[in-house]
């Protein structure tokens, strides 16, 4: 699957001759056992234990942190989650952004997740452990378990020796 966005080189110039782009590569047969549609994974369900597993070691990006606001757009049909993140595990690129507070009372990371506006993410308490991929700079949601939860399903895995990675808990 190819994911085109052009642009053009020299906006307000008013010539519009050349045009640079951007491209994504996806690998058709990870896209089709994902179900995408469109770029996107359209299955609003929880992971369950195996996806999760193989999603800590797959996704562009792996955050532990909380959920500040979500915010939806009806046009597009999509829903962004604002997270204050205490850890990135991991990023493909600078969807999570640091920030220093110098009275240390907010997570150091910030950053935002878009998720299909039907998945109806809310804002609430608790800390997740949040994993996806990032399509043109922007972080999609993949799995989201609450933490707790997640180090539940870990720490069987690595008992039964089934982790597909080591992940740093720490």
């Amino acid at each position: 699957v190819i994911y085109i966005q052009a642009s053009p080189e020299s906006p307000g110039t008013g010539t519009r001759r050349r045009l640079g782009f951007r491209y994504e590569l996806l690998d058709i047969r990870r896209a089709e056992a994902k179900n995408l549609q469109g770029g996107l994974q359209t299955s609003c369900r929880p992971c369950d234990d195996t996806e999760l597993l193989m999603a800590i070691c797959n996704s562009d990006f792996v955050v532990r942190g909380h959920i500040k606001n979500v915010s939806h757009d009806s046009v597009r049909q999509t829903s962004l989650v604002e997270v204050l993140a205490v850890r990135v595990y991991w990023q493909r690129s600078g969807a999570f952004e640091q920030h220093v507070d110098p009275s240390g009372s907010s997570p150091p990371w910030r950053g935002h997740i878009h998720t299909l506006l039907r998945c109806r993410v809310r804002p609430g308490d608790g800390e997740f452990l949040f994993t996806g991929s990032e399509h043109f700079g922007e972080a999609w949601l993949g799995c989201a378990p609450r933490y707790k939860d997640f180090l539940s399903v870990y720490h069987k895995a690595r008992t039964e020796q089934r982790n597909s990675c080591d992940f740093p808990l720490g």
